[in-house]
């Protein structure tokens, strides 16, 4: 983490006194690129600056509020959660849609380019990508020899970075999945 505020401040996305281990959450959304949804929406954003408010010492003594503003800071922090989860967390857990187009297009301009070959690649967890290649190019072949297959294209056309961002790959023939 100290790697990512170093990298952050050398850019100039993060202010020199500024740290990435903060309660600040408008800090922490201006790094996501998030503020600027954020503000367009004018309902959420009124919440926002409710969270946005939080004094570390509420934590310590409850007689620095009261219960009403309790239970409003309290729904602001739902909100505002589920807002970044939405919008910020789960976008940044999705697999690049660009290199799922390059995974699909290499795999279907070289080896699996027959009109009924199917390659299906799709979001895994977390930026993970899943692949499933149907092809008759596997019939009568051994789980390894498909992997072996299909790992040969990724390896020579993708960088160790892209093809290590892909967690599952299935390749099967078009019999091994018809339903009986």
């Amino acid at each position: 983490m100290r790697e990512l505020e170093t990298e952050l401040q050398r850019r100039g996305d993060l202010p020199a006194q500024a740290t990435i281990f903060t309660h600040q959450l408008e800090i922490l959304l201006r790094l996501t690129q998030g503020m600027g949804r954020l503000q367009e929406n004018e309902p959420l954003w009124r919440l926002f600056n409710i969270v946005n408010r939080w004094v570390p010492a509420w934590r310590y003594s409850a007689n620095l509020s009261n219960r009403e503003n309790a239970e409003d800071f309290l729904d602001a922090i739902e909100n505002v959660s589920h807002w970044i989860e939405n919008n910020i967390r789960r976008r940044s857990l999705m697999a690049d849609a660009n290199l799922k187009q390059k995974i699909h297009d290499e795999l279907k301009n070289t080896y699996f380019n027959a009109p009924d070959d199917l390659v299906d690649v799709s979001d895994g967890p977390d930026d993970s990508i899943h692949l499933v290649i149907v092809s008759r190019k596997f019939d009568g072949r051994r789980t390894k020899e498909k992997n072996d297959l299909i790992w040969s294209v990724l390896t020579q056309k993708l960088s160790p970075e892209e093809w290590g961002l892909i967690s599952l790959s299935i390749g099967a023939s078009p019999e091994e999945i018809k339903v009986s």
